[in-house]
C-alpha cells in the first residue's frame, strides 16, 4: 500500500470516479453532475488516496486551503479497517501542512455526533487533534 497527494486539478478521471463512489457509498454522498463533476477538478484541494497493490483507492481524504472545516472525507474502506491506515493518511497531511504552513490554514475538521463519534474523536485526538468545542450535533477539532 502508499499513499498518493494529488491536486483536484491532476486526478485523472478514474480517480474521481473511485473517489465519487467512496464518498457515496460511506458518507451517502449523492452522484455528481457532470458540471459538479468538473468544479471538483477546478477545486483547490489536495486529495490524499491510500491505494492498494492494484492501484485501488482504499482510503482518502481532502484537504483544502479555507480556514474552518478545511480538513474532509476521512475514510478508509470497510475491509480494510482497524489497521491505522487512518492514522497513516493523518500523518502524512499534518507533514504536508507542516512542509507548506505558510500557505496553508491549520487542518481543522467537524465530526458529527452518533455512535461512532468516541472512536473518531479517540483517533483524531490520538493524531494531534483536539475538539475547540461543540454544540448539539458536531465536535469541531483543530490541530494542537
Amino acid at each position: 500500500m502508499y499513499l498518493l497527494v494529488k491536486p483536484s486539478c491532476a486526478l485523472e478521471n478514474d480517480e474521481i470516479e473511485s473517489i465519487l463512489s467512496i464518498l457515496k457509498h460511506e458518507f451517502e454522498i449523492p452522484s455528481l453532475s457532470l458540471k459538479e463533476k468538473e468544479a471538483l477538478k477546478k477545486s483547490e484541494t489536495m486529495w490524499f488516496m491510500l491505494k492498494n497493490k492494484h492501484e485501488e483507492i482504499i482510503g482518502l481524504a481532502s484537504f483544502s486551503n479555507c480556514k474552518e472545516d478545511n480538513l474532509k472525507n476521512v475514510t478508509v474502506k470497510k475491509q480494510y479497517r482497524n489497521k491505522s491506515l487512518c492514522t497513516k493518511m493523518l500523518k502524512e497531511i499534518i507533514k504536508f501542512y507542516c512542509e507548506h504552513k505558510k500557505q496553508l490554514y491549520s487542518p481543522c475538521l467537524t465530526v458529527n455526533k452518533n455512535s461512532k463519534s468516541s472512536k473518531l474523536l479517540k483517533l483524531y485526538s490520538n493524531n494531534g487533534f483536539k475538539v475547540d468545542y461543540h454544540d448539539s450535533t458536531k465536535y469541531y477539532l483543530s490541530l494542537k
